[in-house]
């Protein structure tokens, strides 16, 4: 049957089984979710051409802790990242940073000076360049930023931007934002919780 369906209407289909802002005003995203769209790609020939060529299926970037600094460990996030980065196209993004357990991969051996590790900071720079499709941004942390200079993904103006978390679970470690991040004139929801003032 769904041999027969016409590539847009296919595509329709996929839109409507892979949850996204458009189509879903009270989700709240999941593992699941982000894979949908692989799962979808993976069913036939046909499938993967549509479901790669249906930009909307990839705009949910999920970005999971990874509990080591060994950037093997991190490998498959950071080409999870930049794959979804490519099949977005010009979309607008929706992206869920979700690092509450980063203390315990700190890169520092203190509490007072840890942060995230160099992998996982350059799973963060893989964004940089992205900043003017974001329309959601959703970050979870659990400790403080020790590399500013690192922070440029923070950067630049944010036209799209609708809603911007910052949750640092770790009240004590407040990392340093630039302050040029809400460029965002679009900006409906800001629930900073432990984070900078912006």
């Amino acid at each position: 049957m769904a041999a027969a369906l016409p590539p847009e209407l296919l595509a329709m289909v996929f839109t409507e089984l892979v949850p996204t802002r458009h189509n879903e005003s009270n989700h709240v995203y999941s593992m699941d979710d982000a894979r949908a769209a692989y799962r979808l790609a993976a069913v036939c020939k046909r499938w993967r051409f549509e479901a790669l060529a249906t930009r909307m299926l990839w705009t949910y970037i999920y970005i999971p802790v990874v509990l080591s600094k060994d950037p093997e460990h991190w490998a498959p996030v950071l080409y999870h990242t930049m794959t979804m980065l490519e099949r977005s196209g010009q979309r607008a993004l929706d992206l869920e940073i979700n690092w509450f357990r980063s203390g315990a991969i700190s890169s520092k051996g203190s509490r007072r000076g840890r942060g995230w590790p160099v992998p996982a900071m350059d799973v963060l720079m893989a964004l940089n360049g992205s900043q003017s499709r974001w329309r959601c941004f959703r970050m979870n942390w659990g400790c403080q930023f020790t590399d500013v200079g690192r922070l440029q993904v923070f950067g630049g103006p944010t036209p799209l931007l609708e809603e911007l978390v910052l949750r640092n679970s770790e009240s004590a470690y407040v990392p340093l934002f630039p302050q040029h991040l809400v460029q965002a004139p679009q900006l409906r929801v800001l629930d900073l919780h432990d984070a900078p003032r912006l």
